[in-house]
């Protein structure tokens, strides 16, 4: 005999409404609910653990008695969930996965639309949310301990993401093609909050605090604005348009002294100095820093001798030890730059502008891959009385243009072992002027 809970099911499913399936007392499983589930009927969930993979294939929504005390888990390689077509909704449960293998999913999204509200995603060692030709929409969501929170594969892939949370997780969000738009969500304790390796990505109002990296953009497309960042170690790694970080609260003064008992960090009292401002540090010191500068500043030396900014693979964060993107007019006056890493001492994204006198570009070790002083995109340098060292044998280049990109040398001097002192490629435009500089032994080929 049909128990009355499907009853009254089929009975509000032939009039048109929208059915409620409980899990247990209607089904002894939540496979048999999602077997015996018609379009648009709503699966209420005990608490409990529920341990299987589910497949959703039909409208449905299937709910939760609250993040904390509702488990889906899956102990077999497959996803926990799977979504492959209509709309589906989730809501106040915790999709867990704790194998620990790279290819684990928690939630697979391969077509059809996913609604994530008041949830969370575990999956140790694997992707919380994979989106391949989907669509998901996150809403007051943590996403936590993951090796990555979300990512996003194919074209036709998207996700829209409001006040959540992602945090704890090697990569937060990656996106590798498709859209996503992030409104109001916070990146925390992440080693790379959000990668964009391609796609278009939108970052509206957000927070990143405490990751390693921030964001990271290798390709693709970003916008937006409005976003706070706080106690990173590399905020932003990339081009990223004027506007996309939030400055900061606090006094501002013209001209800042480093070190000082007031700033704790070198990035503190950047942050102090209003854009057109000074940032004095005082000559002959050494400060471990990686810095990423969107406003026009100066940095110089308090003294006739140089202050000297350095990183090494031990410095936290990733990246040079100074980054310039697109609203960043930097000039720097008797200030050295050594990174003792493959990465460069410097790098300008964008429309990016540095002006360097009297100072000192430097690599230990091996010297970075690709170039110690890298210019992307439609940025612009110049260097007057400057010195360029690649350290010891390696591959680098002391100076690289790409894109865009435009050098002016003078009275400047390069040393070491490298393949090239000074190398432009790709654009039509990108080329360097050279005046009163010295390369012993090196060929150039500046466009």
């Amino acid at each position: 005999m049909a128990k009355p809970g499907i009853f009254l099911a089929l009975l509000l499913t032939f009039w048109g409404w929208a059915g409620v399936l409980r899990v247990p007392g209607d089904f002894a499983s939540l496979q048999d609910a999602l077997a015996a589930a018609e379009p648009g009927d709503e699966i209420h969930l005990a608490p409990g653990r529920y341990v299987g993979e589910f497949l959703l294939s039909k409208p449905v929504r299937l709910v939760g008695s609250g993040a904390e005390r509702t488990i889906l888990a899956a102990l077999a390689v497959h996803p926990v969930i799977r979504v492959t077509e209509g709309e589906v909704e989730l809501a106040h449960l915790t999709v867990v996965k704790g194998i620990g293998w790279r290819a684990d999913v928690g939630i697979d999204v391969l077509s059809g639309k996913l609604v994530l509200s008041h949830s969370t995603v575990r999956v140790r060692g694997g992707t919380g949310i994979k989106v391949k030709n989907g669509e998901v929409e996150m809403v007051c969501t943590l996403l936590a301990g993951c090796l990555t929170g979300v990512e996003l594969h194919e074209p036709e892939a998207c996700l829209v993401a409001r006040e959540s949370r992602i945090e704890g997780n090697t990569w937060g969000a990656v996106v590798w093609a498709g859209r996503a738009q992030f409104v109001g969500c916070v990146f925390a304790e992440n080693e790379t909050g959000l990668d964009v390796q391609g796609g278009e990505v939108s970052v509206l109002g957000c927070r990143f605090e405490s990751n390693e990296l921030a964001v990271s953009r290798k390709a693709g497309t970003i916008s937006g604005g409005a976003n706070f960042f706080q106690g990173n170690a590399q905020d932003v790694q990339g081009a990223v348009p004027r506007g996309f970080r939030a400055p900061r609260e606090g006094p501002r003064c013209e001209v800042v002294h480093f070190p000082s008992p007031e700033y704790a960090t070198l990035g503190e009292a950047v942050e102090a100095v209003v854009p057109g401002g000074t940032l004095v540090i005082t000559s002959g010191s050494e400060v471990e820093a990686r810095l990423t500068l969107d406003k026009a500043l100066t940095i110089r030396s308090s003294g006739e001798g140089p202050a000297t900014l350095w990183a090494t693979w031990n410095t936290p964060g990733r990246g040079p030890v100074l980054t310039l993107l697109s609203g960043a007019e930097v000039h720097l006056v008797g200030v050295n730059l050594e990174t003792e890493s493959y990465e460069p001492a410097v790098v300008l994204y964008g429309e990016g502008v540095l002006r360097a006198e009297d100072g000192r570009f430097s690599s230990r070790g091996d010297g970075p891959r690709g170039g110690l002083v890298r210019l992307f995109d439609d940025s612009q340098a110049e260097f007057v009385r400057c010195r360029f060292s690649s350290g010891t044998e390696g591959e680098s280049i002391c100076l690289l243009l790409e894109g865009q990109a435009r050098a002016l040398v003078e009275d400047s001097w390069f040393e070491g072992y490298t393949l090239f002192g000074i190398e432009a490629r790709e654009g039509p435009r990108s080329g360097v002027e050279t005046t009163a500089s010295w390369a012993p032994g090196w060929p150039s080929r500046a466009a």
